[in-house]
């Protein structure tokens, strides 16, 4: 498979988007656009297990909601010497919902630009949001930050 993994999808509204992400880094971009592009790529392309978990991330979208998830094996193994790693990359139209798990993961959750309500659990890793609706922001370990709440906010940090 050649690197990156991209899909695209005619959004002409906000959409929900969920992420099931253990190691690496998620970055999302919310702009006035009126499509979706996902880019799926392994952290390290020369570490067969970045590779395969890259090849075997699900990226879905029906019914106005994108499903990205990767292999649930980096459940097992954040604490052991195994952290097979993607770097997921996916542009928005402004305003788009964002549930993000990983309570077992240590991704990095990098949003800019205008989001609608945020949702993000993670067992560690930053979590740094432009603007977004109301947001519910939970984090075993590592910085929170949020430019712009414009409802209300919950964030906890172990």
């Amino acid at each position: 498979m050649r690197y990156p993994n991209m899909s695209s999808y005619d959004t002409p509204e906000p959409i929900s988007l969920s992420v099931e992400l253990g190691c690496g880094n998620l970055r999302i971009a919310a702009a006035d656009r009126r499509d979706t592009v996902v880019e799926v790529r392994p952290r390290d392309p020369s570490k067969r297990s970045d590779v395969t978990t890259a090849e075997q991330t699900l990226v879905e979208f029906a019914g106005g909601t994108l499903v990205v998830r990767t292999p649930r094996r980096w459940a097992q193994s954040v604490l052991g010497a195994r952290k097979e790693a993607v770097d997921v990359e996916i542009a928005v139209p402004a305003g788009s919902r964002l549930t993000v798990e990983a309570p077992g993961g240590a991704p990095a959750v990098r949003a800019t630009g205008r989001l609608g309500d945020c949702h993000v659990r993670t067992g560690a890793g930053e979590i740094r949001l432009g603007a977004a609706g109301s947001v519910q922001l939970r984090t075993g370990a590592g910085d929170v930050t949020v430019d712009r709440v414009a409802g209300e906010a919950e964030v906890s940090t172990a």
